[in-house]
């Protein structure tokens, strides 16, 4: 006896053994792929789960052994001083409060180190878990041992890892765990008693087979690839489609727009909450040069107005009537910035009374000052009139005696634009003699069923191509920058002064409050762009060319306008959300291509978990209960399966197949063979249980079959219905 627990226990280390080595491959990427570090820490841990697993050790006791070297290792990484004083818990709780609310509201990017390293260890205590699982209770690794190889190859192929010697280690100590695993089931269903001289006969011969091919096939010469390497194949692909260095940016407000274009990720955290009366856009900054990939604000005269709180905004716009309605919002930040946000038509910041507002008057921004420097603010009040833009005006507009300098800024292009968008504007205002009419005709082209509004599979254009040229005539598809860049282009390119406006579009209805004010949350997917046209009599109105977007605008129809040309925009109940291209946060640069490629459907993976994640949740929560149910219930329904896959079975070796698949039906209806029970004893058993001798029979032919392999013993005609008999009972 002693014996044969010696024995079980050299099996069950090799076994614990060749698992860990198997857990092994797939840390060791870690260190060279990510930022990870502490590698050994984490090894370690693994080691003391697959040990306590080893011995058994109560599962309340491994859990407290577990928890301490867990928290042990992250004070060691994180913290500083004695980890006894326990007064950095404190601050571990809290961090690991803030952390659980940010997976609340789907912000990945801002979980801190630690929780990530909290995580990492919890998913190596399931991995250590499910390790002792297959290992002991199933006895079969083959499912984790093709992920492995799988996981190992790709990382191989697409990463700077070289997985040379991992291969080689992964196939050796795969194949030795599989053959041994198949001689424990094979004792195990045979009743075959395991002894140190059996394993010995079938665990040498093994490994020296194993281990002696792995050593001829890595030592042999070897013939080139058949396929080519897919890598430099795709990166080729790529540049072949005429992407450039885009990437995909993860969503806000950003100050470079230098190179715009590339998909991005959506990110619905707030940014700020607006009370209002009504819902509009909130304009920051414009910018006035066109380079050919993006915007930066030319080396205009910038003279810095300031004014304190509750005084009177400098050059307000001639469209604000002094008979409109005064308007105030007060407006409340999650994530405090160093500009205001304000409405079309302001008059007055109110602040803390110290502060001091300053205005960029080249881009319109306006920055709070306290003591002298920029601030985050967090809450201010901003006194407005809502513009009334007079249509007389507008269409009265053809460019005669406009300012000479503000004409040659706003409709500056550079010489790299193609003749050909220049072409498609003058066709787009033919017959249209006035500036508005020859912006809504610009305006209501990107209405045209041609153009497609989307966030993920949006081109990056190349060295030699120009941004609007492609999204006019190659792709057609795109977010508010293309929209705006190219109603801008197109406008310049026909003489119309016009600038590219950045900010937020009114964002989400909460709640309504007393006084007429309404709750708006505006996030970071309502980052948006438009486009500003100048009438010299009016001042810079507002268009919005992006497809499913209104901008809310006020038109006034004075005097004998024909408004049915030019009808007022209908107001629709909710526009889609719109995410710009970049960030001030961190980006992760990668090219862009109309065609097939890894990243793009690893962004769309990412972008359909984030708007669906509750429903897939609870998708998986109602899967996982009726499979429980399904599973706790399959000693009912798995005999009428086998009864349908058996009944026209004529195979030579479909007695063996039903015999066994018997074994397995009985044991999950609770008729379990004890250790060291023969096959006929236990058809004694199965016999007297349910009074009667066919199971005796049956293992009688199988013994036979098995044994002596008399194959003609096994009539299965005859013997289908023994069978059949004895599957129905278990349904009992």
């Amino acid at each position: 006896m002693s014996q044969g627990l010696n024995v079980k226990g050299v099996y069950g280390a090799v076994l614990y053994f060749l698992g860990f080595l198997l857990l092994w491959e797939w840390i060791r990427p870690l260190e060279q792929l990510t930022m990870t570090g502490e590698i050994q820490r984490f090894l370690v841990f693994i080691i003391l789960c697959l040990v306590l697993s080893f011995f058994s050790v109560h599962w309340a006791i491994s859990s407290i052994i577990k928890v301490v070297y867990l928290l042990f290792t992250l004070h060691l990484i994180f913290f500083e001083g004695p980890f006894m004083e326990l007064q950095w818990l404190k601050y571990f709780f809290g961090d690991l409060s803030h952390n659980l609310s940010l997976i609340v509201h789907q912000d990945w990017y801002g979980l801190s180190d630690l929780f990530r390293s909290l995580l990492f260890f919890v998913l190596l205590w399931l991995m250590a878990y499910l390790m002792h699982y297959w290992l002991m209770v199933r006895k079969k690794i083959f499912i984790f041992y093709f992920l492995t190889i799988i996981y190992i190859t790709i990382l191989d192929t697409f990463s700077p890892y070289k997985a040379d010697h991992a291969i080689v280690r992964i196939i050796v100590v795969g194949f030795i765990l599989l053959g041994i695993l198949f001689f424990n089931r094979l004792t195990e269903r045979e009743g075959i008693e395991e002894q140190g001289l059996q394993m010995r006969k079938w665990i040498l011969p093994l490994a020296i087979m194993v281990g002696g091919s792995a050593v001829v096939a890595y030592a042999a010469p070897k013939a080139d690839p058949i396929w080519p390497d897919p890598v430099p194949y795709l990166k080729s692909y790529a540049e072949g489609a005429g992407t450039g260095p885009g990437g995909v940016a993860k969503i806000g407000y950003g100050t470079d727009d230098t190179q715009l274009g590339g998909p991005f990720n959506g990110d619905n955290t707030i940014v700020f909450t607006a009370e209002d009366t009504t819902k509009h856009y909130w304009k920051i900054e414009t910018k006035d040069q066109y380079t050919g990939k993006g915007w930066v604000l030319s080396d205009a005269p910038n003279e810095e107005k300031v004014i304190g709180p509750g005084e009177q905004v400098p050059d307000v716009s001639p469209s604000v009537s002094a008979d409109s309605p005064d308007e105030t919002a007060k407006l409340s930040f999650n994530l405090p910035y160093e500009f205001i946000v304000q409405p079309a038509g302001l008059l007055q910041i109110n602040g803390q009374q110290n502060d001091e507002y300053h205005l960029n008057t080249a881009s319109e921004k306006w920055v709070p000052y306290r003591k002298g420097k920029p601030y985050e603010i967090e809450k201010y009040t901003l006194d407005y009139k809502e513009p009334s833009y007079s249509m007389k005006a507008m269409r009265g507009t053809t460019g005669d005696g406009i300012d000479e300098y503000l004409l040659k800024r706003y409709t500056q292009l550079p010489d790299t634009v193609p003749l050909r968008v220049k072409e498609l504007a003058k066709s787009i205002i033919e017959g249209k003699d006035n500036w508005f009419d020859q912006a809504k005709a610009i305006e209501g082209y990107f209405k045209k069923p041609g153009f497609i509004y989307d966030q993920s599979d949006v081109a990056v254009p190349g060295k030699n191509q120009d941004y609007v040229d492609q999204f006019l005539f190659d792709t057609q598809k795109g977010y508010c920058d293309n929209f705006s860049t190219s109603m801008i282009v197109l406008l310049r390119s026909v003489g119309i002064p016009s600038r590219w406006v950045k900010g937020y579009s009114d964002g989400q209805f909460k709640f309504s409050k007393t006084g007429n004010f309404k709750v708006y949350e505006i996030t970071n997917n309502d980052a948006h762009s438009w486009v500003e046209v100048y009438f010299p009599k009016v001042g810079w109105v507002p268009f919005e060319p992006t497809k499913g977007f209104d901008g809310n605008i006020n038109y006034k129809y004075d005097l004998n306008v024909d408004k049915s040309t030019t009808p007022p925009p209908v107001k629709k109940p909710e526009p889609p959300k719109q995410k710009p291209a970049k960030d001030l946060g961190k980006e992760t640069a990668v090219k862009n291509t109309d065609r097939f490629s890894f990243i793009d459907m690893w962004n769309d993976i990412v972008s359909f978990w984030k708007n669906s994640w509750g429903w897939i949740l609870l998708g998986a929560v109602i899967l996982g209960i009726i499979s429980w149910l399904f599973y706790k219930a399959r000693g009912r329904w798995i005999p009428y399966f086998l009864l349908i896959k058996y009944k026209r079975k004529r195979g030579e070796d479909t007695f063996e197949k039903a015999y066994l698949s018997l074994l397995k039906q009985l044991d999950r209806s609770g008729l379990k063979m004890d250790d060291g029970q023969t096959l006929r004893g236990y058809a004694k058993y199965i016999d007297s249980f349910f009074s009667t001798r066919e199971m005796s029979r049956l293992t009688a032919i199988y013994e036979r079959v098995l044994y002596r392999r008399e194959k003609n013993a096994a009539n299965w005609d005859e013997t289908r219905k023994l069978w059949e008999n004895l599957i129905k009972k278990t349904t009992g």
